[in-house]
């Protein structure tokens, strides 16, 4: 008897694969490139007309979207006649960019709320201190010794309080 074993990872390896493939490539002909340059690369380099206004205007020969148009390089106008594509400059891909759920953690853990519960509790014990990242698989009960522990923003709480 033949055994057939369902792998997960496999199957959606071959998924992504297949996905990205059936995206690969440019979706629009060699006649369709042509009549677009015909028509707006004279409304871009001459009269300097926005892409705004060009696929108000051309609605039927500009059927994809703004971004896709933007990623298409198949057109005579460079990206310097682009105004948009010049003006913005990528965003980057940064680790250090804080996010919406580290706001979302910080609830009930900001300065102002330190202030507010040190007014409520004057007699708390309060400890300051300055942390260095150790190992990140450990937990340190902390609140067995202090009540209260004011620290710096750093990425470690971030990990600790979700």
């Amino acid at each position: 008897m033949s055994k057939y074993y369902y792998r997960a990872k496999d199957t959606n390896r071959e998924y992504e694969s297949f996905r990205s493939a059936a995206r690969i490539g440019v979706r629009i002909s060699q006649e369709e490139t042509y009549e677009i340059n015909t028509i707006i690369t004279p409304l871009i380099k001459e009269k300097k007309q926005n892409i705004n206004h060009i696929f108000i205007n051309h609605p039927n020969l500009l059927y994809f979207s703004k971004p896709t148009f933007y990623s298409y390089d198949l057109f005579s106008f460079r990206n310097i006649d682009l105004t948009r594509k010049v003006k913005y400059k990528p965003r980057k891909n940064d680790e250090k960019r804080r996010t919406r759920i580290e706001f979302i953690i910080k609830i009930g853990r900001t300065h102002k709320d330190f202030l507010d519960y040190i007014t409520l509790n004057p007699s708390a014990s309060i400890v300051e201190m300055d942390t260095v990242e150790g190992v990140k698989d450990r937990k340190y009960e902390f609140k067995r010794l202090f009540e209260v522990i004011l620290t710096d923003n750093e990425s470690e709480f971030l990990i600790l309080s979700a």
